[in-house]
């Protein structure tokens, strides 16, 4: 009998992953081949080809891609051109920006050595534009400080005409100081003169600053501490500068300053002296206190215990822990010159210290009362001889 080989239908098909998933598709669509070894000839099938091209085309279309970013404008540009000249400390390039100081205001921390790193800008954008053709505009930026906290700015651009280059419209900052123990004002370590022009009518004048991070005030060395501020200032702000809790460190110095004041005031050939802590308004006759010297024609102050004192306060004022003592010695005037000695005290309870700029401290006389007034009629007269 004739062997019949078994059905095609019903042959084990080989096994191959490329078969099982060409089973599960219509018959109409092929688009893996059938076995590994139909591999090569497949990838060179026109089908394939043609498929795989279909496939990249509409990827590309498909494929979100973000928006473009639009050129900046000739003002945006400029801001950006100030804002870095300011990174790089370039005082002069930042002014050639700007159409100068405001009037009245002190340019005087307008140098590279004021401008700390600290800072950074971002986001410059025109903001409005008065006309199609201004020639005046505003762009907003914002300056980040150190520890990622922004504010924002605007900064007022003008020119003459669309053919000329943008100019910054004053944007400074402007930084008023309070009066202070410290004789001087300070930002980002560079200290200048305080400028007070009427200490009886004290009005603070102003200071333009550049955009960007500032720290009022530091320590003096090993004289004071000083607690500092620290601010980040924009374009146009109007700032006061809070007054620094200050406190003495050495307290030796501070004795040795009033021990030197009482010196000078010792020296002087006077009765009694506005600002000097000691005095006398009449000498008696000796022997007989009921009569005073009608005139005086010398007198000579010689100290015999200085006074101890210690500084209190932001203020840095001194107070007695124990009162000095001096010796007057006066002569009367006339043909019979009669020479009267009195032991005086020392009282030093209203003088006040503040803080040079190079560290050293100076004694304010007395009548000072926060105002840094030095003029005659304005100091106490002191009468410390008990007469």
């Amino acid at each position: 009998m004739k062997r019949v080989p078994p059905s095609p239908a019903l042959k084990r098909a080989a096994k191959s992953p490329l078969g099982e998933v060409h089973g599960l598709l219509p018959d109409y669509v092929d688009p893996l081949p059938r076995s590994v070894g139909d591999l090569p000839y497949f990838l060179r099938d026109r089908r394939f080809l043609v498929t795989l091209a279909v496939a990249l085309l509409a990827t590309w279309l498909l494929w979100p891609t973000p928006p473009a970013t639009p050129e900046a404008t000739e003002a945006e540009v400029r801001v950006t051109q100030f804002l870095t000249a300011l990174r790089d400390h370039d005082v002069d390039a930042a002014m050639d920006m700007t159409s100068g100081v405001q009037t009245g205001a002190d340019p005087s921390f307008l140098v590279p050595s004021a401008i700390s790193d600290d800072w950074d800008f971002r986001q410059i954008r025109e903001r409005y534009s008065y006309q199609d053709e201004p020639v005046d505009i505003e762009v907003e930026a914002v300056l980040v400080d150190a520890e990622g906290y922004e504010y924002p700015t605007t900064f007022y651009l003008e020119r003459t005409s669309v053919d000329e280059p943008w100019i910054l419209r004053e944007p400074f900052a402007l930084v008023s100081f309070p009066v202070t123990a410290l004789a001087y004002v300070e930002a980002n370590g560079v200290r200048l003169p305080e400028p007070y022009d009427d200490p009886d009518d004290y009005n603070p004048p102003q200071f333009a600053m550049f955009p960007g991070s500032y720290r009022f005030y530091s320590n003096v060395g090993s004289v004071a501490e000083v607690d500092s501020q620290s601010v980040t200032l924009a374009g146009g702000a109007v700032h006061m500068v809070e007054t620094p809790a200050v406190r003495l460190v050495d307290e030796a110095a501070a004795q040795s300053a009033i021990d030197a004041y009482v010196d000078d005031c010792a020296k002087l050939p006077d009765l009694i002296v506005g600002g000097c802590p000691f005095g006398a308004d009449r000498v008696p006759v000796p022997d007989d206190d009921e009569y005073i010297f009608s005139t005086v024609s010398k007198v000579e102050w010689k100290v015999v215990e200085y006074p101890i004192v210690t500084v209190v306060g932001s203020g840095l004022v001194v107070t007695d822990r124990q009162a000095g003592m001096i010796e007057l010695t006066a002569t009367s005037a006339g043909s019979d010159p009669q020479v009267s000695v009195l032991d005086c005290r020392i009282v030093t309870d209203r003088l006040a210290i503040r803080v040079l700029p190079d560290g050293q401290l100076r004694v304010y006389p007395e009548g000072y009362a926060g105002r840094l007034s030095e003029v005659e009629s304005d100091l106490i007269e002191r009468r410390t001889c008990d007469v």
